[in-house]
């Protein structure tokens, strides 16, 4: 059971070490379409707690808003975009990958299992492109 949203409670979900941890400490989630973290479903703080643990590149996209949420190792991949993508409508967060990531996770989120291999990617950084390859 979870512990009663109250502004006076602490939410231990972003505690510990690490930047992502640290900058979802300071942001106002109350204020988010989400609401409190505490008021939180159960499912959607398991795969944070999980992400932010993984030390492989790992992200989420929850709710009809698709919130975006990523771990330190994910956050590389982001560039400039991190950390303001955080809890961000991932469409908003990755506009120009949109339209190929875009149909896929709609898919994950009608019940259909996808799997890419050696899908190429390419995302825009200030230095330039970076191109990698994802499974």
């Amino acid at each position: 059971m979870l512990p009663s949203a109250s502004t006076n409670s602490h939410d231990v979900l972003f505690d510990g070490a690490g930047e992502v941890r640290e900058h979802a400490r300071g942001v106002d989630w109350a204020a988010s379409a989400l609401g409190p973290t505490l008021a939180w479903p159960a499912p959607l703080r398991h795969a944070i707690s999980l992400i932010l643990s993984s030390r492989f590149p790992m992200f989420i996209a929850w709710g009809a808003q698709r919130s975006f949420f990523y771990n330190d190792a994910y956050a590389g991949l982001l560039g400039e975009r991190h950390p303001d993508a955080l809890g961000k409508p991932i469409k908003l967060v990755w506009p120009d990958l949109w339209p190929q990531v875009g149909p896929l996770l709609e898919r994950t989120f009608s019940g259909e299992s996808t799997l890419g291999e050696d899908v190429r990617r390419s995302f825009p950084r200030k230095d330039g492109n970076y191109e990698s390859t994802f499974t």
